[in-house]
């Protein structure tokens, strides 16, 4: 098996997700932008930070997914003669389901802002959740993944990386959790086998399907870490050559 980062998805993985997708068409809604004839931007005019500025949303069935986009122009940035642009922020929220059960989704959440004037900042978050779609009822799993889930040979585990919850991505762990939400366990109930780690990669799944080889970051440069850890939740990390 071809080796993956852990931000591309498995060809196997590809084709769960137009299978599991097909029958949930997401609903874009889009805001229009403001009107083109915008005033001038002050020098120190900040970047504009008003909160959402994404509609609310009211799921019309239950589970159904949240597509939205909004990008609104506030004024227009004179940076040279040559060089003029709109302050602007965009916000989005982008939902798909990567797997099902017989009454659960499990859905992939991600939400972006951006926004700028003489400066700029960018924001992406991934959240995974499962829900019921009898109940209406959703359990977030993650709040913060990071990367994209990684199919197991058999079709029936995703294994992910996601940060603790206010961590700013630098306390990863190591989840396994089946296609239709159920059964999550952290991975790295025991210490890593590092004094540090800030960053972890899944490579792959064995094609047994009975180890994932991951990457260790320790914060150094180029100062990475490859070991092998059991989907079971025994915790332990074997090193690789």
């Amino acid at each position: 098996m071809t080796k993956h980062h852990s931000l591309i998805l498995a060809a196997g993985m590809l084709s769960i997700l137009t299978a599991c997708t097909a029958p949930f068409p997401p609903t874009l809604t889009t805001t229009p932008t403001a009107p083109a004839t915008l005033i001038d931007c002050d020098e120190m005019t900040p970047v504009p930070n008003q909160g959402s500025i994404l509609p609310a949303f009211t799921p019309s069935y239950s589970c159904e997914l949240e597509n939205v986009s909004n990008h609104i122009d506030f004024c227009m940035v004179h940076a040279s003669s040559e060089l003029s642009y709109p302050c602007s922020r965009t916000e989005s929220i982008h939902e798909i389901v990567i797997g099902e059960g017989s009454h659960t989704l499990l859905i992939q959440r991600d939400y972006h802002v951006s926004a700028g004037c003489w400066t700029g900042i960018t924001s992406d978050l991934r959240s995974l959740r499962v829900c019921d779609s009898r109940s209406g009822i959703a359990t977030t799993l993650a709040k913060d993944a990071l990367g994209d889930p990684i199919l197991s040979p058999d079709g029936a585990w995703f294994a992910f990386v996601a940060a603790e919850s206010g961590s700013d991505h630098l306390k990863p762990h190591i989840f396994r959790v089946r296609l239709d939400g159920t059964d999550l366990i952290q991975l790295d109930a025991q210490p890593f086998p590092l004094d540090q780690v800030v960053g972890v990669q899944i490579l792959q799944w064995s094609e047994d399907g009975e180890w994932l080889e991951v990457s260790l970051w320790d914060g150094h440069e180029g100062s990475y870490h490859r070991y092998r850890i059991r989907p079971d939740g025994s915790g332990e990390f074997e090193i690789l050559p």
